[in-house]
């Protein structure tokens, strides 16, 4: 295994930040990573370290783009809230304003605000699917509206660990004719902001490969679970690839719901 090479900008008085960061890959396991500190508005530790790919031989760059996973949550959450702020749409009002088919099987009193806070009753998607419906987005859409709720919406709180951005950001693309993606590069380009809700063919030789156990579909046998089991399961696997397992490091999963590409 070659050793892997750590690079960047140190400030002197962070230099055990270096020694740490350099740790992680000496004696942690760490295959690639970027570490960057700000203080008081000035930059005083910028490095990177290792490997982008399972096979150590592309090297962690400045640019190197990461799938933060629901580090997105908060940032859906920001394309929401912009449109309260303008006024297109109130933390209160009905979702079934904006989206009427998600009124079927008990919803129609779910509000934009339980969307947020993850108390719509939707965590998991009844309807069994396939991998190919990760690619639509109308289809996904689709089949959080025509879910019957697993609760009543506002009544309790459970993580909507995949369903969130499907549900909020149908949301986002009803009130303002725009998918996550797009409106996220109305902020993120004019802040010069390397981020994506979908990865343009063109960038994606930047990304790093997302290396875990199992690499493959997970096979759950659904049929004797039920009740809260049942929900759980299906929030991840339901579709399958849903928390990217099988899928992920492909070009279908990079580039889902890109602006561009």
């Amino acid at each position: 295994m070659a050793l892997a090479p750590v690079d960047g900008f140190c400030d002197p008085a962070f230099s055990s930040v270096q020694a740490a960061f350099a740790e992680n890959f000496a004696s942690r396991g760490e295959v690639g990573a970027g570490v960057c500190v700000m203080v008081d508005g000035r930059v005083v530790v910028d490095l990177v370290g290792g490997w982008s790919d399972a096979a150590q031989t592309v090297a962690w760059q400045p640019d190197t783009l990461v799938n933060f996973y629901s580090v997105g949550k908060a940032i859906v959450g920001l394309l929401a809230l912009q449109l309260v702020e303008s006024g297109q749409i109130s933390l209160d009002a009905p979702i079934v304003e904006v989206w009427p088919e998600f009124e079927y099987g008990g919803k129609s009193t779910a509000t934009l605000r339980h969307a947020l806070s993850h108390r719509a009753g939707v965590p998991a998607i009844r309807e069994r699917l396939t991998d190919d419906a990760l690619w639509d987005w109308h289809r996904m859409a689709g089949a959080v509206a025509a879910t019957e709720a697993w609760w009543e919406p506002g009544t309790r709180h459970t993580y909507h660990t995949n369903t969130f951005g499907h549900l909020n950001g149908e949301i986002i693309r009803r009130v303002s004719g725009s998918l996550p993606g797009e409106r996220l590069w109305g902020v993120a380009g004019p802040l010069d902001a390397d981020i994506w809700f979908g990865v343009p063919l063109s960038e994606q030789s930047r990304c790093a490969e997302v290396i875990w156990a199992p690499s493959s579909t997970l096979d759950y046998d659904l049929s004797s679970l039920e009740g809260e089991n049942l929900m759980n399961a299906l929030a991840h696997v339901n579709p399958p690839g849903y928390s990217s397992i099988g899928v992920v490091n492909t070009a279908a999963w990079r580039s889902t719901h890109s602006r561009r590409s």
